[in-house]
């Protein structure tokens, strides 16, 4: 809960020293902002080597509901904080004031009491876990979050979902699921034999809204040392580590890849420097020779010497320059050729 507390407290105080353009909510500000914002809270934090990604989700959801929250309380107080320019705070109260901004607080007011309101589970006092064998036993295998969730908020007449919140999250999070299955299908297609798997909990965690009073929305009571914290304090990052986010590993490969291309690259010319420089040493060489054999012919012819002159051999002509074979011809080379030494 300290830690938790402590990233809080600094996310307020970003917005105090950095709310710097007209941004009413969290999604209407800009990359650019959000990115800034990001920065200068994590620079309070050594983050979780792997966790970064989450990491980074859970602070724009809390991010969202600090500053939704800073402006409820300067809502009701009818009076602008210190934190907020004058120019700033007449925008602000111009949107508060539009009819599409009061829609949408009614709307979000319905919202929040269907789904905090009442605990709209249809298996009573059958908690999680317990849900969770039977199925593994009717089914064979163990069912997944999203199975275990439809079960139990569902109703039994109409299989229709209990309230907006649950249908909203588990669409959430089976759309996840299935771009993270395909990125790692990616991979495996790609050669990368072993991508880390997918930490379903860790991802049903992250939609549900995160771990509140001991407790997963749709996943009942988790032991905290069952989850990294999200906030880790200084003391606790450097001795953390877990499973790099799928994102990131692919991130990784991809400038392995480009780090042994360039690689690749600077050694082939330096290998064609290298026979340059002695094609020309070669042809130097084979021009002097043939100036040489051509002096010591015309003395031969003239008679201009008594010496016996030695028999040179004519100058042969340059080899042909080497042909590039086409892809599945010429001589077998330690690529194509499994016996090759």
């Amino acid at each position: 809960w300290n830690k938790v507390r402590k990233g809080t407290t600094k996310i307020s105080w970003v917005f105090y020293n950095y709310y710097r353009e007209f941004v009413p909510q969290f999604s209407m500000a800009s990359d650019e902002m959000v990115r800034f914002w990001w920065d200068r809270w994590r620079s309070f934090f050594r983050l979780q080597r792997g966790y970064e990604g989450r990491i980074y989700s859970s602070w724009r959801q809390r991010a969202a509901k600090r500053l939704r929250d800073l402006f409820h309380e300067i809502r009701n107080k009818g009076a602008p904080h210190p934190w907020i320019r004058d120019d700033l705070w007449d925008q602000l109260v111009e949107f508060w004031r539009q009819e599409d901004f009061k829609k949408l607080k009614e709307i979000n007011k319905q919202n929040r009491a269907s789904s905090t309101g009442g605990a709209p589970h249809t298996r009573g006092s059958t908690t999680y876990e317990a849900t969770r064998d039977r199925m593994t036993a009717e089914l064979g295998r163990t069912p997944t979050h999203s199975e275990v969730f439809a079960r139990t908020h569902t109703r039994k007449e109409d299989q229709l979902w209990v309230d907006k919140r649950s249908a909203d999250v588990n669409e959430a999070f089976l759309a996840e699921l299935k771009r993270l299955q395909a990125e790692r299908q990616a991979l495996m297609e790609a050669g990368c034999p072993e991508p880390p798997p997918i930490d379903e909990a860790a991802l049903w965690t992250r939609f549900a809204g995160g771990r509140k009073t001991g407790r997963i929305y749709g996943m009942g009571v988790v032991p905290s040392h069952q989850y990294p914290p999200l906030f880790p304090d200084d003391e606790d990052a450097d001795t953390a580590s877990g499973p790099p986010d799928l994102r990131e590993r692919v991130v990784l490969l991809n400038r392995e890849i480009s780090q042994q291309a360039e690689a690749n690259a600077r050694r082939v010319a330096a290998l064609e420097s290298t026979v340059q420089t002695q094609s020309q040493e070669v042809s130097e060489l084979r021009k002097a020779y043939a100036d040489m054999y051509s002096l010591l012919t015309q003395m031969r012819s003239n008679g201009s010497t008594s010496t016996p002159l030695p028999d040179f051999p004519p100058p042969s002509p340059p080899p042909p320059l080497p042909q590039t074979d086409a892809p599945g011809t010429g001589s077998p080379d330690a690529d194509d050729d499994p016996d090759y030494v």
